[in-house]
């Protein structure tokens, strides 16, 4: 006969792993079912606390879910245990530029660039993030870059988004140059 305590803990189920769980998560979030996600998320996080792709996961998840500062304080933990995890930086300056934080939007994209300089995506986030803050000319020469840079064709929309609002800019920038109306010297 079995002892109760030893028949217990072999009735309970092995808890699947960390990376599978991970996985869940994936796949959850893939199909939209954004609570499904957060619990397979967080349930990898517990097998394995430094899982960095699943803190970055669960960030997606929290956002979408509309809790966007949990969300933002998952990608800055994601960055803060691996600082060259380059997805966390993306998603990080997203969210940001969502909710407005373009210091933080700007920063996060700065470090993308450079943790993955042969993704355009960075340079179009930062210009959208100069643009929104009031910084034309910051605005400009990135997206200048991002239009240089992209040659995917599935990013032609934006691509094209990106040209029409570098055109914007141009007359916005322009405009600001220009001096205020001068007084007729000899007026009659």
């Amino acid at each position: 006969m079995i002892p109760f305590a030893l028949a217990a803990l072999l009735a309970v189920a092995p808890r699947p792993s960390p990376q599978v769980e991970f996985e869940r998560g994936q796949l959850e979030l893939s199909m939209n079912r954004l609570d499904a996600a957060v619990r397979a998320y967080r349930s990898a996080l517990e097998g394995d606390p430094m899982l960095v792709p699943a803190m970055n996961g669960l960030g997606i998840a929290l956002f979408w879910s509309g809790k966007k500062d949990e969300a933002i304080a998952q990608f800055q933990k994601a960055i803060a245990t691996e600082p060259t995890f380059a997805l966390a930086y993306l998603n990080l300056g997203w969210a940001a530029r969502q909710v407005k934080d373009f210091d933080t939007a700007v920063a996060a994209y700065e470090k993308y660039i450079v943790l993955a300089p042969q993704d355009a995506d960075g340079l179009y986030g930062l210009g959208e993030s100069y643009r929104l803050s009031g910084r034309p000319q910051d605005a400009l020469t990135a997206l200048g870059r991002y239009v240089e840079s992209e040659t995917r064709p599935t990013e032609k929309k934006w691509v094209d988004k990106a040209k029409a609002t570098i055109e914007a800019l141009k007359v916005e920038v322009e405009a600001a140059a220009k001096p205020e109306g001068i007084a007729e010297a000899n007026p009659r």
